[in-house]
Formats: structure tokens, C-alpha cells, sequence
């Protein structure tokens, strides 16, 4: 493991627990996070991870990061505990225990195996490049509830065993206001309304040309919280939880004191032109974003982030502010803080012994900026 000294000490900020006492005070609290840099040793080999972790994710114990490098068909494997590569993994493309083409996540699952997805194929293999499932869901035929011809399953799956998983419903037409819950041995599908999620239909910019469309919308977010499912979007500071119980959904909704919360929609939603694409889209990049809930089993609480841009500047040249909030197992707002210092959008970072690691590409080599998180 090599170290970067650390970079900062953040200065504690006051923050807001979202509870209200009978009296209607908030209760005030404090955050302070301190910074560091750390970078993952390779030994004599490359990490593809170190330029892109787009197909990469956590093993449920967060001991170790699984990445596919797609140029050379490696699964390599970071030891996360002493921040080494363990080894890599050569897959194949065709036969029997072939991933495929493209592949749009990967999701890591229980007993060292991991599942490859995409909105035309997703299998399922153990850490030696063995096959143990495949479907074309695109292809697929369910029992239950039925996709109209505009309709699809986003392939950012949400295992919840064996059997079951949890995905968004995709249209590019329209928002969805869908989730699905799918059993793999019985090919039965289920729909669950989300309506909360119908709202971002007005926050998604569209363009159609020559039979081909492109399309900046709002990302929702699913997340395991115990036996229940968190859907979450980049559009909203809210949540909504599915009890799949009582099979119901509820929804709660919070206020910060460092950001507005939610986009306020002052673009067009159709454009006619590459040009007018590119401009409406900077617009909404630059408004509040929210990312996705992120639980630490060692604090016991859910970390997210927000950022948004500077208005008035052209989007490569503006300054992004980025803010921490952290719930607790109940839901509640606990804090939040700005995070000075960090001044780009998050990238793929998960939570890990009460930190956040942040990926960050160190001369193309995979590092983390870690935050450590204390609240008093």
C-alpha cells in the first residue's frame, strides 16, 4: 500500500439533525471530516480499475473490489483490507462459460460470485470465470404483470437472494413511476407503483433524430435497507421505501440548509438539435444532484452526497460544491456539512469501517480519497 499524505483537515461545521422536538428546535450537531489519499498497489502488473471503475463494484463484506477490464476480458480483484491487487482473472468471450458482449454493471453477490448486466444479456459467475446462470431478459417472457413495447428492465439489479431481484423500470418516452421484482425460477414479474418517481418525467431532456434518440434524465437508485428496498433519485432530496411486507410504499421527504432541494426544471424537456442538447443538459448538470444512500454497518448510519455548479459559467470552467448529509437506521436526518476541499462530482465511492472512499485516478493508478466521518 503507498499513502499520499493527508491532503486536509475540514473544519467542523454546524449541522441539523432533521428530528424536531414537541417544541419544534432542531436539534444542532456537529461534523468534522478529516481527508487522506491512498493508492492501491498493482505489484508488477496494471489495473485497468486505475483509468475507469465504470464496471466495477463492493463484495457484500467490502473486503475486496471486483473490476472487468472489458479490453482484455480480466476480472480483477482488490484486496481492499491491505489495499493490494490479489489477482486476475481471464474470462472468456464465447461458449459455454463466455460473459458476452457489453457489459453495462457489475454486481457483486454473496459466495464470491458476481453478476454481469445489460439491457440484453446478464449472467451470473463465481471468481474462477465459471458460469453459473444467463438469461436475455430482453427476450423473456414473465408471468404476472407485463412490460408495454416501450418498457424495459434497467439492468442495475438489486439481488435480494438467490431467487429475487429488485430493477428499475425504463422507458425512453416517458418517466416510469415503476419498479420491478423479478424471481428468477418461476419467470414471474411484478410491478410496483413508485409515484413519487412520475415528477421526474419534468426534469429529463430529450433528443430524437434520424431514428435515434439520445437522453439526459434522473437517476433512481436502489438499496437494501434490511428487508425493505430504498428508491432513492438524483432529482429529489427524498426517499421512498417499498415494504414488501405489507407491499406498500411510503415516503419521506427532508430539507437542507446548504442546498435547494430538487431541480427546478428551467429547461426543455424536447430539443431539435445536437447543439440545444448539449446547452439544455449543462443546465441541468449544473443544478443540485443527489447521490445514491450509501449504509456502513460500523456506524450504523447511510451517507450521501450532493453537489451542484456555479450558474453563469460555462459548465467545464464552473465550480462544483459538494455536501455530505448522514441518516440514521431509521431514515432520519442526522447532518449535513459541505465537503471543502472536494470540488468535483463524486465518482463511484462506497462506505467501508466508518469511511467513504472516493475513486480517484492517481497518474492511472486505482486511489481513494477517504474521508473519515465524526459526528458529536
Amino acid at each position: 500500500m503507498r499513502a499520499v499524505p493527508i491532503l486536509l483537515l475540514l473544519l467542523i461545521f454546524w449541522a441539523c439533525d432533521g428530528r424536531k422536538t414537541s417544541s419544534d428546535k432542531i436539534d444542532s450537531m456537529q461534523i468534522s471530516i478529516t481527508m487522506d489519499t491512498v493508492v492501491v498497489d498493482p505489484g508488477e502488473d496494471i489495473l485497468a480499475a486505475g483509468s475507469s471503475m465504470f464496471a466495477a463494484d463492493i463484495s457484500p463484506d467490502k473486503k475486496y473490489l471486483i473490476n472487468l477490464d472489458q479490453k482484455n476480458l480480466q476480472l480483477e480483484i482488490v484486496d481492499l483490507d491491505n489495499l493490494v491487487l490479489l489477482r486476475k482473472v481471464t474470462m472468456e468471450k464465447e461458449g459455454p462459460n463466455g460473459i458476452g458482449g457489453y457489459v453495462n454493471y457489475v454486481i457483486c453477490l454473496p459466495d464470491q460470485k458476481v453478476a454481469f448486466t445489460s439491457f440484453m444479456n446478464s449472467s451470473i459467475f463465481n471468481w474462477q470465470g465459471e458460469k453459473s446462470w444467463e438469461t436475455s431478459f430482453g427476450e423473456k417472457s414473465f408471468q404476472g404483470d407485463e412490460l408495454n413495447d416501450e418498457e424495459s428492465l434497467n439492468p442495475r439489479y438489486l439481488f435480494n437472494d438467490n431467487q429475487n431481484f429488485y430493477t428499475f423500470v425504463s422507458n425512453f418516452k416517458s418517466q416510469s413511476s415503476s419498479i420491478a421484482k423479478i424471481n428468477i425460477g418461476s419467470d414471474s414479474l411484478k410491478k410496483i407503483p413508485v409515484p413519487e418517481l412520475k415528477k421526474l418525467d419534468q426534469f429529463r431532456i430529450l433528443f430524437e433524430e434520424g431514428g435515434g434518440m439520445s437522453l439526459q434524465d434522473q437517476s433512481v437508485y436502489l438499496e437494501k435497507w434490511g428487508e425493505n428496498v430504498l428508491i432513492s433519485n438524483s432529482g429529489f432530496n427524498e426517499i421512498s421505501i417499498y415494504h414488501p411486507d405489507g407491499d406498500s410504499v411510503s415516503h419521506k421527504k427532508y430539507q437542507s440548509q446548504f442546498t435547494e432541494n430538487g431541480k427546478k426544471g428551467n429547461y426543455r424537456t424536447k430539443v431539435s438539435s445536437r447543439e440545444e442538447y448539449r446547452a439544455e443538459s449543462s443546465i441541468m448538470r449544473k443544478e443540485i444532484s443527489f447521490n445514491k444512500w450509501n449504509w456502513d454497518e460500523s456506524t450504523q448510519q447511510f451517507y450521501r452526497f450532493s453537489h451542484y455548479k456555479d450558474p453563469g459559467e460555462d459548465e467545464a470552467n464552473s465550480k462544483t460544491h459538494v455536501f455530505l448529509t448522514v441518516f440514521d437506521d431509521q431514515l432520519n436526518m442526522l447532518g449535513e456539512t459541505k465537503v471543502e476541499g472536494y470540488q468535483k462530482p463524486p465518482e463511484s465511492h462506497f462506505t467501508k469501517d466508518g469511511k467513504i472512499y472516493i475513486y480517484e485516478n492517481i497518474e492511472d493508478e486505482l486511489g481513494f480519497i477517504v474521508l473519515n466521518v465524526l459526528m458529536e
